[in-house]
């Protein structure tokens, strides 16, 4: 899933999100009926200073844990990364720094083994961060019998010299740090950063190959890189042709073969990494940047869902002549994001527009919007899915600074 958003200048004061939802008394036929319990059921999240980009959700299980559990992670304009559960008095659980520009979206990856947090950035970088187990960064201490004898020698010179010069070595002697052995060790975050775009990472996916899952990021340079994270020469192969920038990725199934789908100017792209002809296929029909996809069953195929800064989701079978299946319009300004879950036993998919909208809908219907949820003051970024108490939640993301979980 890829995410973007487009700024709406700066942030207004507070106003009560559920000013404009209608009382619920109405025809309850209409399709863009808000069932408002669910509205008044969500939790915010507030914490970052500029406009979160990106929500995912980051599985981790802690050595004293019997299990794994699910924590949200969201980047933003203000350069950080943030870390929240569900399950602790303090939502914020820890901000990881690092990156100088921007963070636009993120991931989630195993490395030897441990599940890590990538996170792409304007500054042209992917860092990959363990966030519960820092990796301790080695400070060799200074034992005490090296410093006391240090301390000899230098006296036994100053002995010898006038007391002016005594003066000195005194006065040099102040700054002089000594770190002891029952000192921690420094811990850091951030476990390496990857580096080979020209231009700002705008999105991040996987690519499965026959030994490995790669890491892929898509740029305003216009291309895909392929990262080994288990390698020494972690940089493994580009991909070029995008017309512009690649702002979102996926996989999908085209027959028995998995690809990778970029969305960029106008087109989707379908690659086959190592393939005499990387790209397979390209997909035309949106009238904008496209800026979101994923992949899902429906209408008893595989199909892939394409959002765009057009209004529309575009729904695709490239293993049919008439590729395109459906056009909607979804939200009144750009489609920023996608998401597919399993809600009551059906397939639903799930958009968030600049129209600060979260839109769920099911296409085995013909009413196809089954719900829509207010909330959000400006533009949703980002949206994605997590267990909370045994129940499906989404989460979502805005230009309003803020971080909201659905009920």
């Amino acid at each position: 899933m890829g995410c973007s958003s487009s700024d709406t200048g700066g942030k207004s004061s507070k106003t009560d999100p559920l000013k404009d939802i209608p009382d619920g008394d109405g025809n309850t036929d209409k399709p863009e009926r808000v069932i408002r319990a669910q509205l008044e059921n969500f939790i915010t999240l507030e914490g970052h200073q500029e406009i979160v980009y990106y929500v995912t959700i980051f599985k981790y299980k802690k050595k004293d844990e019997d299990k794994e559990e699910e924590y949200i992670a969201s980047c933003s304009g203000d350069n950080t990364i943030k870390i929240w559960s569900l399950n602790e008095t303090t939502n914020l659980i820890v901000t990881l720094e690092g990156h100088e520009k921007p963070v636009t979206c993120l991931m989630e990856a195993k490395y030897q083994g441990t599940n890590v947090l990538l996170s792409g950035s304007k500054d042209e970088t992917i860092k990959v961060w363990s966030p519960f187990e820092p990796k301790p960064v080695e400070v060799k201490p200074i034992q005490q019998e090296e410093i006391k004898e240090n301390k000899d020698n230098k006296d036994n010179k100053d002995n010898k010299d006038n007391k002016a010069e005594d003066a000195k070595v005194e006065a040099e002697k102040k700054p002089l740090i000594i770190i002891k052995q029952s000192e921690e060790p420094k811990n850091e975050k951030k476990l390496f950063t990857l580096r080979g775009h020209r231009n700002g990472v705008l999105c991040l996916g996987s690519y499965m190959t026959k030994d490995s899952v790669v890491v892929a990021s898509g740029s305003s340079d216009s291309t895909i890189i392929l990262w080994n994270l288990e390698k020494s020469e972690k940089k493994w192969m580009v991909l070029r042709g995008s017309e512009g920038s690649v702002y979102c990725l996926a996989n999908a199934r085209m027959g028995n073969e998995l690809l990778l789908v970029s969305g960029s100017t106008l087109t989707l792209k379908l690659w086959k990494p190592l393939a005499k002809k990387e790209l397979v296929m390209s997909l035309e029909g949106h009238t904008s940047y496209i800026f979101c996809v994923c992949a899902f069953s429906a209408f008893n195929q595989d199909v892939i869902a394409s959002g765009s800064k057009d209004g529309t989701i575009k729904i695709w079978n490239p293993n049919k002549k008439d590729r395109l299946i459906l056009s909607i319009d979804a939200h009144e300004y750009d489609v920023n994001s996608l998401y597919t879950i399993i809600l009551n036993n059906e397939r639903v998919l799930i958009s968030a527009g600049l129209d600060a909208l979260v839109k769920i809908w099911n296409f085995a219907l013909d009413d196809k919007l089954i719900m829509t949820l207010k909330g959000h003051e400006y533009g949703v970024t980002c949206v994605t899915s997590m267990k909370y108490k045994g129940l499906d939640v989404i989460v979502s993301s805005s230009v309003d600074f803020t971080v909201k979980v659905w009920k």
